[in-house]
């Protein structure tokens, strides 16, 4: 797995709220992350994508919750937006029960705008949301990198580590920023885009 620099964001969201959304394009990388997330941190984890898991988080989301117990990986949760109503109110109970509520559910999805309208409307306050992008340069070039912080002097700094010719920007731009393009590199770009 190509590290994430978005990885230590997302592992300070989940200390901090009970429920974190990861979103972006398809093959982003948001899956390889959240397996790993699962490893690293004792999350369970699921695919909507599995029919069975889809029907039953559909047509019983609370018996879907019973069966996955949190702290828990929901992977396309768009497939599944009653599901939403049903996470709201374990956090809510637990969080009754208990005072403390924090990473207790992880969702990924790619569908956002359908996805938000459901996640503004019932989980307010109760989550995070991170959008995921493809491979930043400096994941590229296996960099250090701070998300969401722009530090000049810093990323002069950085500039001036790695000099890039300007037909290897060049290559870096038609081989776009997918992590696939980046862990196979004998795949084409042309074969992987037409795919």
């Amino acid at each position: 797995m190509i590290n994430r620099t978005i990885l230590k964001t997302i592992e300070e969201i989940i200390r901090l709220k009970p429920v974190t959304l990861i979103t972006g394009a398809r093959q982003v990388g948001k899956t390889t992350l959240c397996k790993h997330i699962a490893e690293k941190h004792g999350f369970s984890y699921v695919s909507l994508i599995d029919r069975s898991e889809r029907v039953m988080a559909n047509e019983d989301p609370e018996m879907f919750l019973s069966i996955h117990k949190f702290p828990l990986i929901i992977d396309e949760v768009q497939y599944a937006p009653e599901l939403l109503d049903s996470i709201e109110a374990i956090v809510d109970k637990v969080k009754y029960d208990t005072g403390r509520n924090e990473g207790m559910y992880i969702l990924t999805g790619s569908q956002v705008y359908n996805l938000m309208d459901g996640v503004t409307q019932s989980m307010a306050g109760r989550i995070s949301i991170i959008d995921m992008s493809p491979l930043s340069m400096n994941e590229i070039l296996f960099r250090d990198e701070t998300p969401f912080e722009v530090n000049f002097k810093e990323n002069i700094r950085k500039s001036m580590e790695v000099s890039l010719s300007v037909e290897e920007v060049y290559k870096m731009v038609v081989r776009g920023t997918y992590p696939e393009l980046y862990e196979k590199p004998s795949l084409k770009t042309n074969k992987f885009y037409s795919d």
